[in-house]
């Protein structure tokens, strides 16, 4: 298999197909197009559950990783608790990089009003580069979660800030010195600062206040990939502008540096949205200085197709992340 994250295809074969749902409490499971696990606990409370596991070591590793699983969470329409973090570690680490990663980790729950519940350490021969996962819980109130069951045609799919913010930051770190013999140090300086963004916890709140049929965290693999989980969940088509996608010079150029796809880089820090609202909830959002636009919507039919001009593109499961690439 590949590095990075599996294929829908193996996912589906060997990881969910063998898992049965057998406790009256699981409500939704986290796989295809859902981003965490709910428990209901009672007629209006609930559970919600998210992972993910970040490797490599590379600059702010743990603010992208704890603040994925908050946005998974808050995509879900829950209000985030805290984090459970294990660490492994190569056998020659220092004990002050684990000092360093836990700061940095407690920094950015502070920032966001989480907790840190639990932190489990381990150092093993068998890795090479420090490897976090992380496991949120939040709570959920059921009358507010976003309802699929009102999923049909001709909804707004709504989309926040712009498309490659994660990847584009992590590039601009990872290749500082090779971007500066080509841009300046401030366009270099702006591509990094892009990670102030990652956060969706304001917009989710926001978004939630409208009712809305589907929140999609966009991350791992980029807006196309998040469309496409979003199609495969509800058993239904899409269409959309690419010309509307918004997205940052900056991810522009650097994107066209490495012959990158930005619409199929990693993306913390968007959030998709179907909605029948869509025109009002991009002025809701722009009042609280948070960029949006309504990129396209829902069809009828299974195509999910993208416009660029007079062309159409019909897009195919997931690939890989194209940091992978860099």
């Amino acid at each position: 298999m590949e590095v990075g994250n599996i294929s829908e295809s193996i996912l589906k074969r060997a990881v969910l197909s063998q898992i049965s749902h057998k406790r009256d409490e699981v409500k939704v499971f986290s796989g295809i197009g859902e981003e965490c696990t709910i428990l209901e606990l009672g007629q209006e409370s609930g559970l919600v559950l998210a992972t993910r596991c970040a490797s490599g070591g590379y600059k702010n590793m743990e603010k992208i990783v704890v603040n994925s699983v908050a946005n998974k969470i808050c995509a879900s329409g829950g209000q985030v608790i805290g984090v459970l973090i294990t660490i492994l570690l190569p056998d020659n680490t220092y004990e002050s990089e684990l000092e360093r990663i836990i700061s940095e980790i407690e920094a950015t729950c502070v920032d966001i009003n989480i907790d840190i519940l639990e932190v489990n350490t381990e150092v093993s021969k068998e890795v090479t580069s420090p490897v976090i996962v992380v496991s949120g819980v939040g709570k959920s109130n059921k009358a507010k979660r976003p309802n699929l069951d009102m999923m049909r045609p001709d909804l707004d799919i709504v989309m926040t800030k712009w498309a490659g913010l994660e990847g584009t930051s992590i590039i601009a770190n990872k290749k500082e010195e090779h971007l500066l013999t080509r841009f300046t140090s401030d366009f270099v300086r702006r591509a990094k600062e892009l990670i102030g963004n990652i956060s969706i916890m304001e917009e989710a709140r926001l978004t939630l206040e409208t009712a809305p049929v589907l929140m999609h965290h966009i991350s791992t693999g980029g807006v196309f990939a998040a469309l496409w989980k979003i199609a495969e969940a509800s058993s239904v088509g899409f269409e959309v502008d690419i010309s509307k996608i918004p997205i940052k010079q900056e991810t522009i150029e650097v994107c066209e540096l490495y012959d990158i796809n930005p619409y199929e880089l990693a993306s913390s820090g968007s959030l998709l949205v179907v909605t029948d609202k869509g025109n009002s909830l991009v002025a809701k959002l722009k009042e609280s200085n948070i960029n949006a636009a309504v990129i396209g919507r829902i069809t009828s039919d299974k195509e999910n197709a993208v416009i660029n001009g007079d062309y159409k593109r019909f897009l195919t499961p997931p690939k890989r992340d194209e940091l992978y690439k860099i």
